[in-house]
């Protein structure tokens, strides 16, 4: 199969001085082609694969010098990278010389291995690090599950999708995710049970994340067993942790918890700051879906502590939010405002997409709550239509008392007032509602406005 920038196109023209080039400097150019990103050194020293004869790092500063490839400096790390035009010149070269399928097979694997690591990265006190790391790879890694599942090689998407499937929650990107899931699950048969385990895993989780419960849970009850035969214990209790949640809807938020509760045992037994961490969190989740907070002792402020013990910043964005919504519950909105503005920072520092509809529901509330009508108007309907682009549907409790508080804010200001505001939250741009929601919760240093 030939890559699809190397087919059904005439011959391009060549950049104006690659017939300049000396014969290592094309055999990096061309295998330097297959990266559809910027690339570090150790990528293209492990994919161009050049022989003990050349140094990479003196050919590849020779094509820097006739402005071939270019200098993307980042962060203390430098990265290259090539025009389009000339990258697709590059897999032309490639082809006719016949080495495009083994460049792309070597692309591959330093891909399976970096997304390994990179998932790793993500559930380390480094997860800042390493998110921006795949922000940058992101191409590269889109490129390599286009490889693995245009080959049908589902075992390979499993373990792509493995290594990335926290990088694209944290970007509340589920429909992509299960885009990638679905391609590797319609060509599953017969692979690794573990692998099929993760693909089935993961694509409940994401269904979960969307609010298709009854599929979650099956793809979720289908997955345990194969990881449990494995003896993936981290797999298992990935599978746990999403069906703890997506069970709620289907059998009760208390068998939900139960669920959660035996998760939480296992994380402890395994020492998983990560299980224990996302686990708590889940736990305080549900029960703000379920507006239950009378019982819960301090399950709030303990899964705070454990995920800023782990240095999770998104982590810890998203149990304030949740600590922002007890502490509104138990009637103060002085704590709630003060905790909803420190997640509200870091979403910024962070650059944090999921949930960000959430934050903002919470501090709608909170305006409500002093009789800030318009601006919680607004707030909310900036919520709404985040919600909808990032395919997250409110739970049935939760959507109930929403519309029930949208009603009573349509009731205090009028019905023109009230569109008015909520449709100048809603056309309001992803910036704009932040910077607005900082202002609102008390975390800049302007007075509040109007959203």
């Amino acid at each position: 199969m030939t890559h699809p920038h190397a087919s059904g196109r005439s011959r391009r023209r060549s950049p104006g001085s690659y017939e300049l080039l000396a014969e290592e400097e094309r055999l990096l150019f061309a295998r330097l082609g297959v990266f559809r990103g910027s690339f570090s050194v150790e990528a293209a020293e492990e994919v161009a694969a050049l022989t003990d004869d050349f140094d990479l790092l003196d050919v590849l500063s020779s094509l820097l010098d006739k402005s071939i490839v270019y200098r993307l400096p980042h962060l203390g790390e430098t990265r290259f990278a090539m025009l389009r035009m000339i990258r697709e010149y590059a897999l032309e070269r490639l082809a006719e010389a016949g080495e495009l399928e083994s460049t792309l097979e070597r692309f591959a694997a330093y891909y399976l291995r970096f997304t390994g690591e990179a998932e790793e990265g993500l559930r380390s006190a480094s997860q800042r690090q390493w998110r921006r790391t795949l922000d940058l790879e992101a191409d590269n890694c889109r490129a390599a599950l286009t490889w693995a599942a245009d080959r049908r090689r589902a075992q390979d998407v499993a373990v792509l999708m493995r290594g990335l499937h926290i990088w694209f929650w944290l970007h509340g990107n589920p429909l992509e995710a299960r885009e990638w899931l679905g391609r590797g699950l319609a060509c599953a048969k017969g692979i690794d049970g573990r692998e099929r385990g993760w693909l089935l895993g993961l694509d409940g989780a994401f269904a979960v994340l969307e609010g298709d419960f009854v599929a979650g849970a099956e793809k979720l009850a289908e997955a345990e067993p194969l990881l449990a035969e494995a003896g993936d214990r981290r797999g298992i209790a990935t599978v746990k942790l999403a069906l703890g949640v997506g069970i709620a809807p289907l059998e009760g938020e208390e068998r939900a918890q139960a669920q959660l509760q035996e998760n939480l045992a296992a994380s402890e037994e395994l020492d998983d700051l990560w299980g224990i961490a996302t686990t708590l969190r889940a736990m305080c989740w549900l029960r703000m879906v379920y507006d239950r907070y009378e019982d819960a002792g301090d399950l709030f402020e303990r899964a705070l502590a454990t995920v800023e013990r782990l240095g999770d910043e998104f982590g810890i964005a998203l149990a304030l939010g949740n600590l922002a919504m007890a502490r509104l519950a138990d009637g103060d909105v002085a704590a709630a405002r003060t905790a909803i503005g420190r997640a509200l920072e870091h979403r910024r520092s962070e650059g944090i997409t999921y949930a960000s509809d959430e934050i903002l529901d919470i501090l709608a509330r909170i305006e409500h709550a002093e009789g800030e009508h318009e601006p919680a108007i607004a707030l909310f309907g900036a919520a709404d239509s985040l919600r909808e682009r990032l395919h997250t549907p409110l739970w049935a409790p939760a959507l109930e008392r929403h519309e029930r508080l949208l009603a009573e804010l349509r009731a205090a200001v009028g019905s023109a007032a009230f569109e008015a505001a909520y449709a100048r939250g809603a056309t309001l741009d992803a910036d704009d509602v932040h910077e607005i929601a900082l202002r609102l919760a008390g975390a800049a240093d302007e007075s509040p406005v109007t959203a």
